[in-house]
């Protein structure tokens, strides 16, 4: 019976990590997580934020630029 629980737990876990959050690309087992939300240094008077990310299984760390109003992408 523990056997069949795993084998239903552990495609359980890869849904769970497809669907709600980004795989780390370090360990690609946690999901990255968004810890920080800030305007970004230079760019946040046009509405761009910094997001800092944290993986929940290995703790690998990275800041991310977020532009929700594509300020950076209009020429």
């Amino acid at each position: 019976m523990h056997d069949k629980d795993e084998k239903i737990r552990q495609p359980e876990e890869k849904i769970s990590t497809l669907t709600s959050g980004e795989s780390c690309p370090i360990c690609s087992e946690g999901r990255m997580k968004i810890v920080l939300s800030r305007g970004h240094p230079q760019l946040g008077r046009l509405g761009v934020q910094e997001r800092t990310l944290k993986c929940d299984k290995c703790e690998h760390t990275e800041k991310r630029m977020f532009d929700p109003t594509g300020v950076t992408k209009r020429k």
